[in-house]
Protein backbone atom coordinates (compact mmCIF):
# COMPACT_ATOMS: atom_id res chain seq x y z
CA UNK A 1 0.00 0.00 0.00
CA UNK A 2 1.28 3.15 -1.15
CA UNK A 3 0.84 6.86 -1.40
CA UNK A 4 1.16 8.98 -4.70
CA UNK A 5 1.64 12.61 -3.85
CA UNK A 6 -0.46 15.56 -5.04
CA UNK A 7 3.20 17.28 -5.52
CA UNK A 8 6.83 17.67 -4.70
CA UNK A 9 9.02 19.84 -2.56
CA UNK A 10 10.08 22.80 -4.31
CA UNK A 11 13.77 21.98 -3.78
CA UNK A 12 13.58 18.39 -4.95
CA UNK A 13 14.92 16.77 -7.67
CA UNK A 14 11.51 16.97 -9.98
CA UNK A 15 11.25 20.16 -9.79
CA UNK A 16 15.09 20.86 -10.71
CA UNK A 17 14.92 18.41 -13.67
CA UNK A 18 11.62 19.52 -14.55
CA UNK A 19 11.55 23.07 -13.76
CA UNK A 20 9.55 23.97 -17.27
CA UNK A 21 6.29 21.57 -15.93
CA UNK A 22 5.94 23.34 -12.71
CA UNK A 23 4.80 26.67 -11.90
CA UNK A 24 7.32 28.48 -9.63
CA UNK A 25 5.37 31.40 -8.51
CA UNK A 26 2.60 29.74 -7.12
CA UNK A 27 1.63 26.93 -4.29
CA UNK A 28 -1.04 24.20 -4.71
CA UNK A 29 -3.59 23.83 -1.65
CA UNK A 30 -7.04 23.77 -0.87
CA UNK A 31 -9.66 26.32 -0.03
CA UNK A 32 -11.27 26.70 3.64
CA UNK A 33 -13.76 23.70 3.96
CA UNK A 34 -15.79 22.19 7.47
CA UNK A 35 -12.55 20.88 8.47
CA UNK A 36 -10.08 23.12 7.65
CA UNK A 37 -11.51 26.81 8.55
CA UNK A 38 -8.51 29.19 6.72
CA UNK A 39 -7.85 26.64 3.91
CA UNK A 40 -4.65 24.72 3.37
CA UNK A 41 -1.06 26.18 1.89
CA UNK A 42 0.52 22.75 1.21
CA UNK A 43 3.80 24.77 0.08
CA UNK A 44 4.66 22.96 -3.06
CA UNK A 45 4.43 23.51 -6.87
CA UNK A 46 1.58 22.60 -9.01
CA UNK A 47 2.48 21.01 -12.10
CA UNK A 48 1.60 23.02 -15.02
CA UNK A 49 -1.88 21.49 -17.12
CA UNK A 50 -0.47 23.00 -20.68
CA UNK A 51 3.30 21.83 -20.17
CA UNK A 52 2.65 18.39 -19.06
CA UNK A 53 0.23 17.93 -21.87
CA UNK A 54 2.52 19.28 -24.16
CA UNK A 55 5.13 16.58 -23.04
CA UNK A 56 2.62 13.65 -23.33
CA UNK A 57 2.00 13.43 -19.58
CA UNK A 58 5.96 11.87 -19.74
CA UNK A 59 6.55 13.15 -16.24
CA UNK A 60 3.28 11.86 -14.80
CA UNK A 61 3.40 8.33 -16.25
CA UNK A 62 7.36 8.08 -15.08
CA UNK A 63 6.35 8.39 -11.91
CA UNK A 64 3.34 6.97 -11.32
CA UNK A 65 4.92 3.54 -13.04
CA UNK A 66 7.52 3.98 -10.37
CA UNK A 67 5.09 3.82 -7.37
CA UNK A 68 3.17 0.56 -9.26
CA UNK A 69 6.22 -1.20 -9.53
CA UNK A 70 5.99 -1.79 -5.80
CA UNK A 71 2.11 -0.66 -4.73
CA UNK A 72 -0.37 -3.43 -4.82
CA UNK A 73 -2.67 -0.66 -3.87
CA UNK A 74 -2.11 3.07 -4.46
CA UNK A 75 -3.73 6.05 -2.86
CA UNK A 76 -3.98 8.68 -5.22
CA UNK A 77 -3.39 11.85 -2.97
CA UNK A 78 -6.13 14.68 -3.40
CA UNK A 79 -7.93 13.03 -6.51
CA UNK A 80 -9.93 16.33 -7.39
CA UNK A 81 -6.32 17.40 -8.65
CA UNK A 82 -6.90 15.37 -12.11
CA UNK A 83 -9.86 17.90 -12.37
CA UNK A 84 -9.18 21.08 -10.89
CA UNK A 85 -6.29 21.83 -8.67
CA UNK A 86 -6.38 25.33 -6.17
CA UNK A 87 -3.61 27.66 -6.87
CA UNK A 88 -2.23 30.03 -4.13
CA UNK A 89 -0.46 33.35 -5.68
CA UNK A 90 3.19 33.37 -4.05
CA UNK A 91 2.91 35.80 -1.16
CA UNK A 92 -1.22 34.85 -0.80
CA UNK A 93 -3.13 33.42 2.08
CA UNK A 94 -5.07 30.08 1.29
CA UNK A 95 -8.46 31.70 0.84
CA UNK A 96 -6.99 33.72 -2.06
CA UNK A 97 -6.47 31.02 -4.17
CA UNK A 98 -7.97 29.95 -7.50
CA UNK A 99 -8.90 26.91 -9.06
CA UNK A 100 -7.26 25.76 -12.27
CA UNK A 101 -8.96 23.30 -14.69
CA UNK A 102 -6.77 20.30 -15.59
CA UNK A 103 -8.10 17.70 -18.34
CA UNK A 104 -9.47 14.40 -16.45
CA UNK A 105 -10.28 12.11 -18.92
CA UNK A 106 -6.72 12.18 -20.10
CA UNK A 107 -5.68 11.14 -16.68
CA UNK A 108 -8.08 8.33 -16.35
CA UNK A 109 -6.67 7.08 -19.30
CA UNK A 110 -3.49 6.92 -18.17
CA UNK A 111 -4.58 5.19 -14.46
CA UNK A 112 -6.64 2.79 -15.98
CA UNK A 113 -3.60 1.57 -18.38
CA UNK A 114 -0.97 1.51 -16.13
CA UNK A 115 -2.70 0.20 -12.88
CA UNK A 116 -4.00 -2.52 -15.35
CA UNK A 117 -0.52 -3.61 -16.65
CA UNK A 118 0.52 -3.68 -13.03
CA UNK A 119 -2.34 -5.43 -11.34
CA UNK A 120 -2.95 -2.64 -9.11
CA UNK A 121 -5.82 -1.22 -7.17
CA UNK A 122 -6.39 2.09 -7.32
CA UNK A 123 -7.88 4.56 -4.03
CA UNK A 124 -8.69 8.05 -4.40
CA UNK A 125 -8.73 10.15 -1.55
CA UNK A 126 -11.99 12.48 -2.79
CA UNK A 127 -12.66 14.43 0.75
CA UNK A 128 -13.01 18.15 1.51
CA UNK A 129 -14.33 20.45 -1.50
CA UNK A 130 -15.29 17.61 -4.23
CA UNK A 131 -16.95 18.64 -7.67
CA UNK A 132 -19.46 16.87 -8.23
CA UNK A 133 -18.27 14.87 -11.52
CA UNK A 134 -15.27 13.49 -8.86
CA UNK A 135 -17.68 10.76 -7.92
CA UNK A 136 -19.41 9.23 -10.80
CA UNK A 137 -15.86 9.97 -12.77
CA UNK A 138 -14.31 7.59 -9.80
CA UNK A 139 -17.05 4.99 -10.34
CA UNK A 140 -16.56 4.72 -14.22
CA UNK A 141 -12.74 3.72 -13.70
CA UNK A 142 -12.93 1.26 -11.06
CA UNK A 143 -10.95 3.85 -8.61
CA UNK A 144 -11.94 3.03 -4.76
CA UNK A 145 -13.44 5.86 -2.85
CA UNK A 146 -12.39 6.98 0.62
CA UNK A 147 -14.93 6.88 3.69
CA UNK A 148 -13.46 8.69 6.65
CA UNK A 149 -15.45 9.05 9.68
CA UNK A 150 -14.87 12.39 11.03
CA UNK A 151 -15.49 13.54 7.44
CA UNK A 152 -18.58 11.85 7.44
CA UNK A 153 -19.54 13.34 10.61
CA UNK A 154 -18.56 17.38 9.93
CA UNK A 155 -21.50 17.14 7.31
CA UNK A 156 -24.26 19.20 9.44
CA UNK A 157 -27.27 17.53 7.32
CA UNK A 158 -26.13 14.43 8.90
CA UNK A 159 -27.64 12.89 12.39
CA UNK A 160 -25.52 9.76 12.45
CA UNK A 161 -23.06 7.99 9.85
CA UNK A 162 -24.13 6.31 6.89
CA UNK A 163 -22.55 3.04 5.65
CA UNK A 164 -19.09 2.94 3.84
CA UNK A 165 -20.10 1.54 0.46
CA UNK A 166 -18.60 -1.04 -0.95
CA UNK A 167 -16.15 0.48 -3.08
CA UNK A 168 -14.30 1.96 -0.70
CA UNK A 169 -11.39 2.17 1.79
CA UNK A 170 -12.81 3.10 5.18
CA UNK A 171 -10.61 4.27 8.32
CA UNK A 172 -11.51 6.70 11.30
CA UNK A 173 -9.11 9.47 10.00
CA UNK A 174 -6.58 10.08 7.38
CA UNK A 175 -3.20 11.51 8.54
CA UNK A 176 -4.04 14.90 7.83
CA UNK A 177 -6.35 14.59 10.53
CA UNK A 178 -5.60 14.57 14.27
CA UNK A 179 -5.48 11.04 15.92
CA UNK A 180 -8.68 9.95 17.16
CA UNK A 181 -7.98 10.39 20.81
CA UNK A 182 -7.08 14.03 20.58
CA UNK A 183 -10.14 14.63 18.77
CA UNK A 184 -12.35 12.69 20.90
CA UNK A 185 -10.80 14.17 24.01
CA UNK A 186 -10.86 18.01 22.53
CA UNK A 187 -6.84 18.87 22.04
CA UNK A 188 -7.27 19.60 18.79
CA UNK A 189 -8.28 22.79 18.64
CA UNK A 190 -6.31 24.35 20.86
CA UNK A 191 -3.17 22.71 19.12
CA UNK A 192 -4.17 24.42 16.12
CA UNK A 193 -4.73 27.21 17.72
CA UNK A 194 -0.99 27.35 19.18
CA UNK A 195 0.51 26.98 15.73
CA UNK A 196 -1.81 30.02 14.50
CA UNK A 197 -4.28 28.52 12.16
CA UNK A 198 -7.13 29.74 13.90
CA UNK A 199 -7.78 32.64 15.97
CA UNK A 200 -10.06 34.83 17.60
CA UNK A 201 -13.69 34.21 17.09
CA UNK A 202 -12.99 30.93 14.56
CA UNK A 203 -11.48 28.68 17.83
CA UNK A 204 -14.96 29.22 19.56
CA UNK A 205 -16.44 28.14 16.35
CA UNK A 206 -14.32 25.62 15.79
CA UNK A 207 -14.54 24.42 19.56
CA UNK A 208 -18.25 24.18 19.32
CA UNK A 209 -18.56 22.68 15.75
CA UNK A 210 -16.43 19.68 17.31
CA UNK A 211 -18.41 19.31 20.60
CA UNK A 212 -21.24 19.01 17.74
CA UNK A 213 -19.73 16.46 15.88
CA UNK A 214 -18.68 14.43 19.07
CA UNK A 215 -22.18 14.31 19.72
CA UNK A 216 -23.39 13.43 16.26
CA UNK A 217 -21.28 10.45 16.53
CA UNK A 218 -21.87 9.38 20.55
CA UNK A 219 -25.82 9.28 19.11
CA UNK A 220 -25.48 7.25 16.48
CA UNK A 221 -22.76 4.86 18.46
CA UNK A 222 -25.46 4.31 21.35
CA UNK A 223 -28.96 4.45 19.08
CA UNK A 224 -27.35 1.59 16.43
CA UNK A 225 -26.14 -0.94 19.63
CA UNK A 226 -22.66 -0.09 19.11
CA UNK A 227 -21.92 1.75 22.19
CA UNK A 228 -23.21 0.13 25.33
CA UNK A 229 -24.21 1.26 28.92
CA UNK A 230 -23.44 4.70 30.55
CA UNK A 231 -19.30 4.63 31.43
CA UNK A 232 -17.57 4.71 28.64
CA UNK A 233 -14.23 6.69 27.80
CA UNK A 234 -11.79 7.18 24.82
CA UNK A 235 -10.93 3.16 24.66
CA UNK A 236 -14.70 2.24 24.14
CA UNK A 237 -15.53 4.86 21.62
CA UNK A 238 -12.73 3.83 19.52
CA UNK A 239 -13.55 -0.10 19.99
CA UNK A 240 -17.31 1.08 18.94
CA UNK A 241 -15.98 3.18 15.79
CA UNK A 242 -13.59 0.44 14.74
CA UNK A 243 -16.39 -2.26 15.08
CA UNK A 244 -19.01 -0.27 13.06
CA UNK A 245 -16.11 -0.33 9.75
CA UNK A 246 -15.04 -3.57 10.29
CA UNK A 247 -18.74 -4.70 9.77
CA UNK A 248 -19.10 -2.50 7.32
CA UNK A 249 -19.16 -4.06 3.33
CA UNK A 250 -16.31 -1.66 2.29
CA UNK A 251 -13.53 -3.26 0.34
CA UNK A 252 -10.75 -2.53 3.19
CA UNK A 253 -10.84 -0.99 6.00
CA UNK A 254 -7.82 0.94 7.84
CA UNK A 255 -5.92 1.54 11.18
CA UNK A 256 -3.99 4.16 12.29
CA UNK A 257 -1.44 2.12 14.38
CA UNK A 258 -1.32 5.78 16.74
CA UNK A 259 -4.80 5.36 17.42
CA UNK A 260 -4.47 1.97 18.83
CA UNK A 261 -2.46 3.52 22.09
CA UNK A 262 -4.29 6.27 21.92
CA UNK A 263 -1.80 8.85 20.79
CA UNK A 264 -3.02 12.45 21.30
CA UNK A 265 0.30 14.13 18.96
CA UNK A 266 -1.00 14.36 15.06
CA UNK A 267 2.18 13.81 12.71
CA UNK A 268 1.17 15.79 10.23
CA UNK A 269 -0.64 19.34 10.77
CA UNK A 270 -1.60 20.84 6.77
CA UNK A 271 -0.62 24.19 6.01
CA UNK A 272 2.48 24.17 8.64
CA UNK A 273 6.00 23.37 7.82
CA UNK A 274 7.84 25.43 9.88
CA UNK A 275 5.66 25.59 12.21
CA UNK A 276 5.66 21.85 12.64
CA UNK A 277 7.72 19.27 12.50
CA UNK A 278 5.63 17.28 10.47
CA UNK A 279 6.56 13.29 9.67
CA UNK A 280 9.16 13.58 12.18
CA UNK A 281 8.19 12.60 15.94
CA UNK A 282 9.03 8.67 16.84
CA UNK A 283 6.16 6.58 17.16
CA UNK A 284 5.60 5.93 21.19
CA UNK A 285 5.85 1.72 20.62
CA UNK A 286 8.79 0.00 19.51
CA UNK A 287 7.97 -3.20 17.18
CA UNK A 288 8.32 -5.19 20.22
CA UNK A 289 5.90 -3.09 22.37
CA UNK A 290 3.49 -2.75 19.80
CA UNK A 291 3.16 -6.50 19.02
CA UNK A 292 2.69 -7.27 23.13
CA UNK A 293 0.34 -4.56 23.80
CA UNK A 294 -2.95 -6.15 24.98
CA UNK A 295 -5.07 -3.05 24.06
CA UNK A 296 -3.66 -2.82 20.97
CA UNK A 297 -4.02 -6.68 19.85
CA UNK A 298 -7.71 -6.62 21.07
CA UNK A 299 -8.68 -3.75 19.08
CA UNK A 300 -6.81 -5.64 15.98
CA UNK A 301 -8.42 -8.75 16.72
CA UNK A 302 -11.64 -7.06 16.71
CA UNK A 303 -11.10 -5.34 13.77
CA UNK A 304 -10.24 -9.12 12.05
CA UNK A 305 -13.29 -11.04 13.33
CA UNK A 306 -15.81 -8.31 11.87
CA UNK A 307 -14.87 -8.09 8.72
CA UNK A 308 -17.32 -9.54 6.48
CA UNK A 309 -17.12 -13.45 5.48
CA UNK A 310 -15.70 -14.08 9.01
CA UNK A 311 -18.16 -16.52 10.88
CA UNK A 312 -16.39 -17.49 13.86
CA UNK A 313 -17.35 -14.08 15.48
CA UNK A 314 -20.61 -12.09 15.20
CA UNK A 315 -20.53 -8.85 13.53
CA UNK A 316 -23.49 -6.57 14.30
CA UNK A 317 -24.77 -4.89 17.09
CA UNK A 318 -27.31 -7.37 17.76
CA UNK A 319 -25.35 -10.38 17.78
CA UNK A 320 -22.43 -8.87 19.98
CA UNK A 321 -25.13 -7.91 22.64
CA UNK A 322 -26.63 -11.61 22.45
CA UNK A 323 -23.16 -13.06 23.01
CA UNK A 324 -22.24 -10.80 25.70
CA UNK A 325 -22.12 -13.02 28.78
Amino acid sequence: YLDLPVGVNHDGYDVWKEKNLYALDAAAGAPPDALFTSGQNWGFPPLHPAALRAQGYRHFIAYLRNHLRFAGVLRIDHLMMLHRLFWIPKGMEAKDGVYVKYRPEEYYAILALESQRARSLLIGENLGTVPPEVTPAMERHAIQQMYVVEYEAANPHLTGLRAPPANSVASLNTHDMFPIASFWEGHDVPYREKLGLIRGDDVARERGESERRRGVLTDFLRRDGWLKGEAWGTREILKALLAFLAASPARLVIVNLEDLWLELNPQNVPGTWREHPNWKRRLRLSLEQFAGDAAVIEALKLVDSRRPGRSDEPTRPAELEAASP
